[in-house]
């Protein structure tokens, strides 16, 4: 059986969802084949790879974000996720939401290539530098261990960083900044894939069990994509080398991803709902979530949990019903003002700058349907939460946040350390996915920002110790 890249994968995906709503309904189907010929289309105009990876990675996210939510809202407008605005959602609605994430998508698209095409290309000099986290193992293992094992010992006995514990310590919270999870996991992922067999049997152990205790730091938070954050890995990795896979292990590696993100999404609910951190009475809640749910039910579960298009259904219901609560609410969170705020709130420990709700509370209030105190946080999708803080002007923000990619990827392809190039090519990717999925600027531009910050911190200690 042949191989098929990422690429290639990506745009038969595409190409069945095209035909699969072209029989379903005419209207949302012919978007799904403009998609799939943008995606043709501007997927041939790169010549290197790498950027042609990072550009996938935005498609990948569009395609997750926006298009995957009608294989249950089209057949089941009643799922709509936030039945606080609405009891459901229409096909027309969808359609105009649709038609919306692709037309932002054009301009972020044409805003990146223009960048990637006229900057002058700085590719990294032949003599780069190699193998910097294994001639580095102690220190940078040294540094992880000990803040990964301080953010699971705070989480245990003071809740620090539970989203669902109101009463959760939040003294030492910043110690939650020192390392995201992420950045480890893309560490251990070059340690696994690429120095594997010059690893001695204890580093390798080593390896193995801080993977397991980084999904856990995740896992005790709450989190549902405590395994999605590894598997995202392997997705980067994939697009990043241009790799190939026989079409067997493809759809081996669909059916695994998707089993995991529901025993994900299992695990992450008995965690919540348990109301215990003992095993067998998670276990026993987790076993409970899946029998009570079919597939259309778990597909609604996942699909809504990737939040763009729902959000931007929730924006024009808002919108038609001229709900100016909502709506002021909303757009004076997403001001630019109040976002600059809220990121400084962010990034400094014990600032409080703003006088609002974050991006994620105010959602959770005006749309959700929680209250005040409850501790929860929504999201939009990107493309909602673009109109809220630019209205009519949606274009500009575009056509910024393309220019923004294309020098951020631009920089990254210029570094000669082959593994910080793969670590900040990572970062580049999960930046975009969390934007496109969630679109809380304060948020997701915080924890970029501090990501960096430490980032560049931990490579000037290990530069100084050498050890």
């Amino acid at each position: 059986m042949g191989k098929i890249s990422v690429k290639t994968y990506f745009l038969i995906l595409l190409s069945l969802l095209s035909v699969y709503f072209l029989i379903e309904n005419i209207s949302i189907g012919f978007i799904y084949v403009l998609f799939t010929a943008f995606s043709v289309i501007t997927l041939q105009w790169f010549k290197s790879n790498f950027y042609k990876a990072a550009y996938l990675v935005l498609l990948s996210s569009v395609l997750a974000g926006y298009f995957l939510r009608p294989l249950i809202l089209v057949n089941h407008p009643e799922l709509f996720k936030y039945t606080k605005i609405a009891a459901a959602t229409d096909i027309d609605t969808i359609s105009r939401s649709l038609y919306f994430a692709l037309l932002n998508l054009v301009l972020i698209s044409a805003a990146f290539i223009l960048v990637v095409k006229f900057v002058p290309d700085k590719v990294a000099d032949e003599k780069k530098e190699s193998n910097y986290l294994l001639k580095h193992f102690n220190i940078i293992n040294l540094i992880i261990v000990v803040i990964t094992v301080t953010k699971i010992l705070l989480n245990v006995f003071a809740n620090t960083g539970s989203k669902i514990d109101a009463d959760r310590d939040t003294t030492f919270g910043f110690v939650l900044r020192f390392l995201s999870p992420d950045l480890a996991f893309y560490v251990y992922y070059i340690y696994l894939t690429k120095y594997w067999k010059k690893l001695t049997i204890i580093n390798r152990n080593l390896v193995l069990l801080m993977i397991f205790l980084t999904s856990m730091s995740v896992f005790l938070t709450g989190s549902k994509i405590f395994l999605a954050l590894f598997g995202l890995c392997f997705f980067l990795n994939f697009v990043y080398n241009n790799r190939q896979i026989k079409v067997s292990n493809a759809i081996l590696l669909t059916t695994v991803g998707i089993l995991a993100i529901v025993f994900s999404f299992a695990m992450a609910f008995a965690v919540k709902y348990s109301g215990s951190k003992d095993t067998m009475a998670v276990l026993t809640k987790a076993e409970t979530y899946t029998n009570s749910r079919d597939y259309i039910a778990l597909g609604d579960d996942i699909t809504g949990r990737l939040s763009g298009l729902d959000g931007q259904i929730a924006a024009y219901i808002v919108q038609d019903q001229a709900n100016k609560r909502v709506e002021d609410a909303l757009k004076k969170s997403f001001s630019l003002k109040e976002l600059t705020l809220h990121t400084i709130d962010n990034i400094l420990p014990k600032v409080q700058l703003a006088n609002s709700p974050n991006t994620g509370k105010a959602i959770s209030e005006n749309i959700v349907g929680f209250s005040s105190d409850a501790m929860h946080g929504g999201s939009l999708g990107l493309f909602a939460s673009i109109s809220y803080t630019s209205g009519d002007l949606f274009y500009l923000f575009d056509l910024a946040l393309g220019v923004f990619l294309g020098f951020y990827f631009v920089y990254t392809r210029s570094i000669k350390n082959d593994d910080l190039r793969f670590i900040l090519f990572s970062i580049g990717g999960y930046f975009i996915i969390r934007l496109v999925l969630s679109g809380n600027f304060d948020i997701i531009f915080s924890d970029f920002t501090v990501e960096w910050i430490m980032l560049y911190f931990y490579v000037q200690v290990i530069g100084f110790f050498k050890l």
